[in-house]
């Protein structure tokens, strides 16, 4: 990891030019992030039939083509990274996330006893975007470091009218977008 990276702030704007000038190297440790799964509101679909909607409301106000063609979901990522309020201690991870249920609501893991009668149950957040496997960190034990994650989606639009190429030859255009971010700070 480098030096430059996981230099020792004050707890104190007022040193920091101090801290600068003889920086002190922290020591990292590698942390295992499993069982990622993003819950989007107010449900998976909704949220990218919505998406969906607009990003064809949009190309359809445009009038760049006659004939305008459907927007299509092709991949959604995960970057995942440290951070240390400066810019990232290692370049973030980019990892496929696939529809599924969240962890703990696959067939079989779900709790089979009743609720008690102080207990509402909540309801089941359906399908969610889950990582198989899981993400290998290098962190630093201090509360300048936190863990960014950014989902973006991969659209396509085909480039050729129908009838024109056969299905499995369509040609596409693609385009990612950032749709939202989240930092977690594990050590403030």
């Amino acid at each position: 990891m480098d030096a430059r990276r996981r230099i020792k702030l004050s707890s104190c704007g007022l040193f920091l030019a101090d801290v600068l000038r003889r920086p002190q190297a922290l020591s990292s440790f590698t942390c295992v992030l499993e069982g990622v799964c993003v819950l989007l509101a107010p449900s998976l679909d909704a949220f990218e039939e919505e998406l969906l909607r607009r990003l064809n409301s949009d190309r359809r106000n445009t009038n760049l083509d006659a004939q305008v063609r459907a927007v299509v979901v092709q991949e959604r990522r995960l970057h995942v990274g440290v951070h240390n309020g400066w810019g990232w201690v290692d370049g973030p991870q980019v990892l496929v996330l696939e529809p599924g249920a969240p962890r703990g609501q696959e067939a079989g893991m779900g709790s089979s006893s009743p609720p008690t009668p102080t207990h509402t149950p909540s309801p089941s957040p359906g399908p969610a975007l889950t990582l198989r496997g899981s993400v290998e960190l290098r962190m630093v034990r201090h509360p300048a470091f936190s863990v960014v994650f950014q989902l973006e989606y991969v659209f396509s639009v085909p480039l050729a009218t129908e009838g024109k190429m056969s299905s499995m030859t369509v040609q596409r255009t693609v385009f990612m977008q950032c749709v939202c971010w989240s930092v977690w700070s594990p050590f403030l």
